[in-house]
């Protein structure tokens, strides 16, 4: 026993001399100690193993041991090298390169390129899949030079050059049309022991592109609606006054007058437009809206029966009804308004015939990533689809068909507002449509409507009567001439007295002196200065038993709507007849004064 033995064990020459191999284990390491521990140590491999020092601390050494013989006795000579540390700097290496290759296994697919010969040195499993793909499509991902030191590179936003051009990480992203696929590449460069390579890093944003796409597609969608719904609300009102206009010639005309049906056409040309800006209201959302429970599957039957009778026989329809379909909240008129323009849209991609093909069915949405748990809050819903097998749609056009006015159809063949209409619906009751097409593949239009928390109640149909005349003082305030002038003299015509204002800050002045007289405040949503919804607040607060009347050339949005709605507030919408404004009236104040 040498110095540096009882150096390494603790234990002085003296009380290590005449001891066996056990002095030195630690007592769960015994039972592996056979009857010699001679040959025991002589058989170990690998020559690891540890060892207790006098003090009880661990310590791992490294045997050399060479067997000799000494007067025919075998000898063990053991040098034992202390490899503690060096055992523990090797294990945290394992784990480090166990560690770093899992995380690499787990990551984005990868390629480590060097530089000097273009070859890859190294790529992680899901990169190996990755450009296989890419390989078999044919689709150059990113440099050309990578496994063909030899050839140029040609693209201006080579992830790998720019990197290695600025020192610095550079992220491009790169639409891959052989795979249908967005991917994100992002060079890095670094240097091994003054050799330099560059690591790829990719990332399929095929979904989040998608989703990108969608936001923006809304965000269009939205500004043309507000451009829209603004159109429609100047629209509504001169045609109010047209409407008005041509209510009151019929009142002062003889039945027996050859004007009348002159006066019927300008009517009826009038009520055509009014339909085409209901169309467009539809589309902003801004149209007044019924809620009734709706069975979709009764409107399917419905529109199946209507179409079953104009379609030509060419066209196939079939109908796929799920069985106890949930119900959903709306208006029926305008879920049957947007099926049919569906139908109709599918009609005419199919001019040499073909199937149209209605479906329906309960649909539960889930916070997942699926493309509806993205657009769409987890729940019920019902689906509606319409597809047809008619000449399909190329990208460009798919993403204008939501467009009020844009249309493919010749001139004169549509408004281009019929789709536009059925957006605006869907979104109105926080619905999502979604549209599948290929160029000579046909269309799929999937809406998805929330099915009902419970069963709503339907809003009796109001019938036009004939006009009912009344009596009282009525305030009337619009800012729009044409059409305060129609009304004005439509309510003289009733027998009501008026005082117009186009200033809305007329009419607490005017209250405060004619409270007593007035049956009936008219406003207008809209107006300079203060909105008839601000007026209807000061009212309320000062004369509550002031009856109000709110049109509006559109159905109000946001806090007017809520006020609308909660506080049971009449609303009627421009343009209205002289019927419709007679029946409102004597339902809010009646025929008889007060």
């Amino acid at each position: 026993v040498n110095t540096s033995a009882c150096e390494l064990t603790g234990y002085t020459k003296e009380e290590l001399l005449g001891e066996t191999i056990r002095f030195l284990m630690f007592p769960e390491d015994l039972s592996a100690v056979e009857d010699d521990p001679y040959l025991y140590v002589a058989s170990q491999t690998p020559r690891e193993r540890r060892i207790r020092r006098k003090d009880g601390t661990e310590i791992w050494v490294d045997h050399r041991i060479s067997v000799f013989d000494i007067d025919g006795e075998p000898q063990l000579l053991v040098i034992s090298k202390d490899i503690t540390q060096e055992r523990r700097l090797r294990r945290e290496l394992e784990f480090e390169h166990a560690f770093t290759e899992s995380v690499i296994k787990s990551i984005e697919p990868m390629r480590v390129v060097d530089v000097d010969s273009w070859q890859v040195v190294s790529l992680n499993p899901k990169a190996e899949e990755f450009y296989r793909q890419a390989d078999t499509a044919g689709e150059v991902v990113s440099c050309q030079q990578v496994g063909n030191p030899d050839a140029q590179c040609t693209e201006r936003d080579c992830p790998l050059h720019l990197a290695l051009e600025q020192q610095q990480p550079v992220p491009v992203e790169r639409y891959l049309p052989k795979m249908d696929r967005w991917v994100w590449l992002c060079g890095y460069p670094f240097t091994v022991r003054d050799r330099r390579y560059v690591a790829e890093v990719v990332r399929d944003i095929t979904e989040q592109k998608k989703l990108e796409e969608h936001v923006a597609q809304a965000q269009k969608m939205d500004a043309i609606g507000t451009l829209a719904g603004g159109i429609a609300h100047d629209f509504n009102n001169l045609l109010g006054g047209i409407i008005g206009f041509t209510s009151l010639m019929r009142m002062r005309l003889d039945k027996e007058s050859p004007l009348l049906s002159t006066v019927d056409g300008i009517e009826k040309s009038a009520r055509r437009a009014a339909a085409l800006t209901e169309q467009l209201l539809g589309f902003t959302r801004a149209g007044g809206r019924k809620v009734e429970s709706v069975d979709l599957n009764s409107i399917v039957d419905s529109v199946i029966e209507l179409i079953g009778r104009t379609f030509q026989k060419h066209v196939t329809v079939k109908k796929s009804l799920q069985s106890g379909l949930w119900k959903i909240e709306g208006d029926s008129a305008q879920f049957e308004h947007c099926l049919l323009n569906l139908c109709i849209n599918a009609r005419d991609a199919m001019p040499d015939g073909g199937t149209l093909t209605i479906t329906t069915a309960n649909v539960t949405v889930k916070r997942d990533g699926s493309k509806l748990g993205r657009v769409l809050q987890p729940g019920p819903y019902v689906l509606l689809k319409v597809a047809d097998t008619g000449v399909g749609m190329t990208p460009d056009i798919k993403s204008h068909i939501f467009e009020p006015f844009f249309s493919t159809k010749p001139k004169g063949k549509g408004t281009g507002l019929g789709l536009a209409m059925v957006y605006g619906i869907v979104k109105a009751y926080h619905g999502h449509i979604n549209v599948e097409s290929e160029v000579g593949q046909g269309s799929v239009f999937s809406l998805y409507f929330p099915a009902a928390k419970e069963p709503a109640v339907a809003e009796p149909r109001r019938e036009e009567r004939e006009p009912e005349q009344g009596t009282g003082m009525i305030i009337l305030a619009d800012d729009e001439d044409v059409m305060r002038e129609v009304t004005k003299e439509i309510l003289e015509a009733l027998g009501y007295s008026v005082i117009d204002t186009p200033d809305g800050n007329d009419v607490m002045p005017l209250l405060e002196k004619y409270a007593d007289r007035v049956s009936c405040v008219i406003l207008d949503v809209l107006m300079p200065g203060i909105s008839g919804i601000e007026i209807y607040k000061q009212i309320r607060d000062t004369y509550n038993n002031v009856k109000v009347l709110i049109t509006s050339g559109y159905y109000p949005e946001g806090e007017a709507r809520e006020l609308i709605e909660s506080e049971d507030v009449v609303f009627l919408q421009k343009p209205f007849t002289v019927e419709q404004l007679s029946q409102t009236l004597a339902e809010i104040i009646g025929s008889e004064p007060r």
